[in-house]
């Protein structure tokens, strides 16, 4: 069976409304749903009563955890600070043979810093740059020490917070990482075989 995962990599109130019939479409095509979010935050109850009623599974993370998915493998890690929300957020690694992606959601770079200074982060091929590619995200010293080959940034067009900042771009293009944009080229869709990465 199929699976489907919905991660809350950043539980700010007000994102959590529209999962519904994101759920309920789960269901109908008869995948497998699992709904993943922080245990110390309040606002995805409404998310998980969602989730439920629609026959999902929610996993609440306290510490690491791991779930298997297919031939790959995903290593969840816990809010690794306590201060604005975006530093209260999941950050998630796919591990699959040796492809790596790892989702900071919208981590800030004090707990990018973090991250790799407690937790034993391989060099990745895949980034997806935290905080829709912010100033304040994807640091010096946290991409030094992932590495990334291939970045992806989720912005919307012509947002009004100026996303992807320039800065952000060019720690990215120093590195000599690929860069790919939701704002200039839409849906974005990375597909591995063979060791090989195709981006569409």
């Amino acid at each position: 069976m199929a699976k489907t995962l919905l991660f809350i990599v950043n539980p700010r109130a007000g994102r959590t409304r529209s999962m519904g019939p994101l759920f309920e479409a789960v269901a109908h095509f008869g995948q497998e749903g699992y709904l993943v979010s922080v245990r110390q935050t309040t606002h995805p109850g409404h998310a998980a009563e969602l989730a439920e009623a629609e026959g999902a599974q929610v996993v609440l993370v306290e510490g690491t955890e791991r779930l298997s998915l297919g031939e790959a493998e995903l290593t969840l890690f816990p809010p690794l600070g306590g201060g604005t929300s975006n530093e209260s957020g999941l950050f998630v690694l796919c591990t699959a043979g040796e492809f790596d992606v790892l989702i900071t959601g919208d981590a800030d770079a004090f707990v990018e810093k973090m991250l790799v200074k407690y937790q034993p982060i391989p060099d990745i091929e895949v980034l997806a740059a935290g905080h829709h590619g912010s100033k304040h995200s994807s640091c010096g010293e946290f991409l030094q020490a992932v590495a990334p080959e291939i970045a992806l940034i989720s912005a919307g067009a012509n947002n009004s917070y100026g996303h992807p900042a320039q800065e952000t771009l060019e720690r990215l293009e120093e590195l000599g990482a690929e860069i790919h944009r939701t704002d200039r080229e839409g849906t974005v869709t990375v597909r591995v075989k063979d060791g090989r990465v195709g981006i569409h």
